[in-house]
């Protein structure tokens, strides 16, 4: 089997970057383990966003960021990023082991992020997607066959409710073509929130689920991260 190719293009705001690049590092080289790999540094710092008419609505402008990485990448297998994910050791497994699904054709795309108030604590579940569905969108990736036309994509975007506009997971779905075999998979990837001289899992992952304002809406988050320190005190 020819090695699969694969673009890693970086989208959105560039946050801490200097905290995360060691992590991160370790990300790619599993990926760099199953298949030939890019990076495309396509950050709002990097790239023109001047013909991004959606700088203010979070969501769209992540799909514009997106459209745009997607028609510079050349490789067939697109995985989007985001300079401040934070990679837990089982989470970067997860992502191994999507992407594997996608190069020996048992899916097209997966969707990975956490949602702290209906899957807390989940390591790895998988949710086939429903037309409709909000996704995650932490990190993204996807068979370049199963993307829709970059043009119907933005065409469609402009006709969503504002409301709509401001938060990606209720976007992304525009990306896939219909008959697209895709997850949502819930997984310990946080966010990186702060700056530190030498992080550890635990303290990043804390900080991260701390730094929600609706704490009633996810209030087994923060105790179960102090479960789990004796697991991410590691760095």
């Amino acid at each position: 089997m020819t090695r699969p190719q694969v673009s890693i293009v970086y989208t959105g705001r560039p946050r801490f970057q200097d905290v995360t690049k060691g992590n991160h590092r370790e990300m790619i080289a599993l990926i760099e383990s199953v298949a030939d790999t890019k990076i495309y540094m396509m950050t709002t710092d990097q790239v023109d966003q001047t013909d991004n008419v959606w700088h203010d609505l979070s969501g769209a402008s992540q799909i514009w960021q997106f459209v745009n990485a997607c028609s510079h990448a050349q490789e067939s297998i697109i995985i989007k990023f985001r300079t401040d994910l934070w990679f837990t050791p089982i989470s970067m497994s997860v992502i191994v082991h999507e992407l594997n699904e996608i190069i020996y054709n048992n899916q097209d795309a997966a969707f990975l992020g956490s949602n702290w108030a209906e899957f807390l604590g989940h390591e790895h579940t998988r949710l086939k997607l429903r037309v409709l569905e909000s996704v995650q969108d932490f990190v993204i990736m996807a068979n370049r066959k199963c993307l829709r036309d970059p043009n119907n994509i933005l065409h469609d975007v402009n006709f969503m409710m504002p409301n709509k506009l401001k938060c990606g997971t209720k976007v992304f779905n525009q990306i896939l073509t219909p008959e697209a075999r895709a997850h949502n998979v819930m997984c310990q990837i946080w966010l990186c929130r702060y700056h530190y001289d030498s992080p550890d899992h635990f303290t990043v992952g804390l900080d991260y689920v701390s730094s929600y304002k609706k704490q009633w809406k996810m209030p087994g988050a923060i105790p179960w991260m102090h479960s789990q320190k004796h697991r991410y005190t590691k760095k």
